[in-house]
């Protein structure tokens, strides 16, 4: 019986060889893999903290400009320039009296309207930019978009009145596609950048002719507000959500700015009411 000769020198020398070249080149694919996509993951990571540079602080000047509104509307419902009597008449000129004239009273219903609108104009350019970017790791950005979700549930969501008797109570929502085209109507170009209207333009285009596009999704804004009832008026429910919400999402994105002690008051009374019910 012929013995098997042992395998030669060169055999080994030639596996060995194959083994080496297959693990370095496996080891230079890991290692390209890996440096790409740890590359893509650091650009995603800084385009999102540029944006949350961007709009940090209008969002959060908005939000406590309109928090503000909400907590006077609160503590004095039914207040007395929330009247739509007040968008119907042509602009009347201010008194010199210390009273609350008309001219006074329908200023504050259009500046109502507009920091909910301008707030709006400025999440959606928020969305619009960052809609791209892989954010499910972020965990401040999972922490806001909670917020922003309960904030848009208030002005939304219907089932929000869990009375008995839901369908005798006053209410009134602005959907979320609403919110989103009250927004987008805000939006303007100013050379290279998209920024958000001003008060100033705001109230022209109010004044200005009727079938102006930007009043089409102003009456939904309008409707939240105007006309409220003394009993039975959810939209009062609504507003103190949208309170709670805005001061939390101040708090997160700037919590070390400093917020005016009756808001701070009012919110803490607000949530705690809200737990309580």
């Amino acid at each position: 019986m012929e013995v098997p000769s042992p395998p030669s020198v060169w055999t080994f020398a030639v596996v060995a060889a194959l083994v080496t070249t297959a693990g370095t080149l496996i080891g230079h694919l890991l290692k390209e893999i890996v440096l790409a996509r740890s590359f893509e993951a650091w650009k995603s990571r800084r385009a999102l903290d540029a944006l949350y540079r961007k709009y940090k602080d209008p969002i959060v000047l908005t939000a406590i400009e309109l928090a503000n509104r909400l907590s006077e509307i609160c503590r004095e419902y039914p207040t007395d320039f929330l009247a739509s009597p007040l968008l119907a008449s042509s602009p009347p000129l201010p008194t010199h009296g210390a009273e609350r004239d008309t001219y006074f009273r329908r200023y504050k219903l259009q500046s109502t309207i507009y920091r909910l609108a301008a707030f709006l104009a400025w999440l959606e350019l928020y969305r619009q930019d960052i809609v791209f970017l892989d954010t499910g790791t972020n965990k401040t950005n999972a922490q806001l978009q909670n917020i922003i979700g309960r904030f848009r549930g208030a002005l939304a969501d219907g089932f929000l009145n869990s009375a008995d008797d839901w369908m005798t109570w006053a209410d009134a929502l602005i959907f979320r596609e609403e919110q989103r085209a009250l927004g987008e109507a805000l939006i303007i170009q100013q050379g290279q950048t998209r920024v958000v209207m001003g008060y100033g333009a705001f109230v022209t285009l109010l004044d200005g002719p009727a079938d102006a596009p930007l009043r089409r999704w102003v009456a939904c804004a309008t409707n939240f507000f105007v006309d409220p009832l003394s009993i039975k008026d959810f939209r009062l429910t609504r507003y103190r959500h949208l309170l709670v919400g805005l001061v939390d999402l101040a708090r997160l994105l700037e919590p070390k700015r400093p917020l005016q002690d009756h808001l701070l008051e009012d919110y803490i009374s607000v949530k705690n009411a809200l737990g309580a019910g």
